[in-house]
């Protein structure tokens, strides 16, 4: 998901509002993620499952 070298710290976006090409805005100026409210624990999970393994130098996946 992110290419080698050093490292860029990873952005989530939380919106409240998808319409408009808000989340098409947010991910053309670099957002890695965008969430939209409301946001439940299972979903940060998953954001967070999907995000952390594939970071570079991140060799143990999330503990929740």
């Amino acid at each position: 998901m992110f290419p080698p070298g050093p490292r860029k710290p990873l952005l989530v976006a939380f919106i409240t509002n998808a319409d408009g090409g808000i989340r098409e805005r947010c991910m053309s100026l670099g957002i890695d993620c965008v969430v939209v409210k409301p946001i439940t624990y299972e979903k940060m999970r998953s954001v967070l499952g999907e995000l952390l393994p594939a970071y570079p130098g991140s060799d143990n996946p999330p503990r929740m």
